[in-house]
């Protein structure tokens, strides 16, 4: 039994119909190499491979009267046919039948009496493929455990391997007094551990002042179509493109990977709103997660923190634009290392269960998504899988991230990749953002201009 920290149950605390806080990737492999039944394999595969994951195995038990965060609870009894499910394409099972397809399978709640996960096997694509489309809360994993997570599932090797034999962990479920002593303790715990955590906390309070007085001057976030509250339905778009060229271009401009993906959504979004004459004169801003994990650290939970960084969608020239970004994202960079100390991922509020989803109602009452703009989308770059890897035989060929979106941040463009492919997920609201195909679209040809500004023998 493991209490979940304070950024965990965040997560929960903020979901609604309307804004579930389940991420997703949508996966796509070739067929596997002995002709096989891909279905059952990947079924016979995750079963072996339930009791090594936690957040496969775990599920929420919630403290007596809501004092302090729910626990994981370790349970072997896992039903995997109520988590893994099969469903498949009408002829011809192109790409645009699979992402309309995911866009069906993602907005239902994850059932929290169970492990928040969910796996659709999804058969009939092009060329014999399958794809898997996968579910897990947010308040399981962050984007860095996750790719660890899938690091753990899959193989390096086309070779069928041998069957698991994992020990099966389960627990009794917890009784009211125990767990009524437990969230004491821990409320008990939070005033000396804000004690301690003054002196950072002053340290970075006076940074975030200091940088308040470098950039009064500057523009304020504008407010656009992607800052409203959203609705259920999402659409969902994907596109790939060169990692090995998006490196070119960094070497080149002497900026970073992250740097180049930043510009290209930022190319992408000034090209969409300019389309539809809603291009603010401001720059728009994004959200971007950043890991604080230690290396090697894979741990079943939530490790991030933000910054804040221009687009420069009012740059013209896209080599000015990659530029402004660089500089910005390096200020901002520059803040979070400042701040790493203090990043709150653990607190306890007694009643937060009650307390933080009564804010969020309050919150879409008085239309706080439409007025309190601090970022206008969220971007996400989660590294990938540099090596080649296998589900039974099948060897994966692209990772498609589907990630949240939230009330007052419509719109979430991740990307992640396997081998040498930048796989890019542009998730939406619905009612915002209809015509998601053309801001793919956009960010494509935005990514060929930046292609433009690698070094002339790399092109």
């Amino acid at each position: 039994m493991r209490r979940l920290r304070g950024l965990d149950a965040a997560f929960l605390y903020a979901e609604t119909a309307a804004a579930p806080m389940h991420a997703a990737a949508l996966q796509i492999f070739e067929p596997p190499v002995d002709g096989g039944d891909f279905f059952q394999s990947f079924r016979a595969h995750l079963q072996e491979r339930i009791p090594l994951l936690p957040h496969l195995h775990e599920h929420l038990h919630a403290t007596p009267l809501g004092l302090d965060h729910p626990v994981w609870v370790a349970d072997s009894a896992v039903d995997i046919g109520r988590h893994v499910h099969l469903d498949r394409l009408p002829p011809p099972g192109s790409l645009t039948q699979l992402t309309q397809l995911a866009e069906q399978l993602y907005p239902p709640l994850l059932d929290r009496s169970r492990p928040l996960w969910d796996y659709t096997v999804i058969e009939g694509l092009e060329r014999g493929r399958s794809a898997v489309f996968g579910k897990a809360h947010h308040a399981c994993l962050d984007g860095m455990a996750a790719q660890a997570t899938f690091e753990q599932m899959f193989s390096g090797t086309p070779e069928i391997e041998p069957p698991l034999h994992a020990s099966e962990r389960r627990e009794q479920e917890p009784h009211g007094f125990p767990l009524l002593r437990g969230a004491l303790a821990h409320l008990r715990e939070q005033p000396a551990r804000s004690l301690r955590a003054l002196p950072d906390v002053a340290r970075g309070a006076w940074k975030l002042a200091e940088r308040a007085r470098e950039h009064s001057g500057e523009p304020r976030t504008p407010q656009t179509r992607f800052n409203v509250a959203v609705g259920a339905p999402r659409r969902f778009e994907v596109a790939s493109v060169s990692l090995a060229r998006a490196r070119a271009i960094a070497r080149a401009q002497r900026v970073s990977v992250n740097d180049v993906v930043m510009a290209a959504c930022g190319g992408a979004l000034r090209s969409y709103l300019a389309e539809k004459r809603e291009l603010p004169d401001e720059p728009l801003v994004a959200f971007a997660p950043v890991s604080l994990r230690a290396k090697g650290d894979s741990g079943a939970n939530n490790q991030v923190f933000g910054m804040l960084a221009s687009l420069a969608t009012d740059v013209p020239d896209p080599r000015e634009r990659l530029r402004a970004v660089h500089a910005s994202a390096h200020d901002a960079k520059a803040l979070v290392e400042d701040l790493r100390s203090v990043a709150p991922s653990d607190f306890a509020i007694p009643g937060a269960a009650t307390l933080i989803p009564a804010l969020v109602q309050l919150a879409m009452a008085l239309h706080l998504p439409e007025h309190a703009t601090f970022f206008n989308v969220v971007i996400s770059n989660v590294p990938g899988i540099a090596h080649p890897v296998y589900m039974h035989g099948a060897r994966m060929i692209a990772e498609y991230p589907m990630s949240i979106v939230t009330n007052g941040a419509a719109l979430n463009m991740t990307v992640m990749g396997v081998e040498d492919s930048l796989d890019f997920g542009l998730v939406a609201c619905a009612k915002a953002v209809p015509d998601l195909d053309v801001l793919r679209d956009h960010l494509v040809e935005a990514f060929r201009e930046l292609d433009k500004l690698a070094a002339p023998h790399e092109a």
